[in-house]
């Protein structure tokens, strides 16, 4: 048995008012909503929050400023950067399911 996923994503923003991200990245996704059919055979488009690569550099170099309630945030550990709720870029995904791939439109 194994997993097989299509994409992953990660919304850390309840736990520590921001999502944490790996500077090595080049995108990451935080969270999906509105599944629906795609817009063509074999497909399926979703709405995301995410951290492209500008997004992932900012927060991983001078960094975002910390949210006002941010007294009990976890630091990022080396090598990773925090985008604070509302920086985070918006959009939708398109999942090709055979292929597996994705791509943001």
């Amino acid at each position: 048995m194994s997993y097989d996923f299509l994409l992953q994503a990660e919304d850390t923003t309840g736990a520590y008012l921001t999502n944490i991200v790996t500077c090595s990245e080049q995108l990451k996704y935080f969270d999906l909503s509105k599944l629906a059919a795609g817009p063509s055979p074999g497909t399926v488009v979703a709405d995301v929050s995410y951290a492209d690569r500008e997004t992932i550099e900012t927060a991983c170099g001078k960094g975002f400023p910390k949210p006002k309630d941010a007294e009990d945030m976890r630091e990022p550990a080396a090598g990773e950067g925090s985008v604070p709720q509302g920086y985070a870029k918006t959009g939708s995904v398109v999942i090709d399911i055979a292929s597996r791939a994705a791509r943001l439109r």
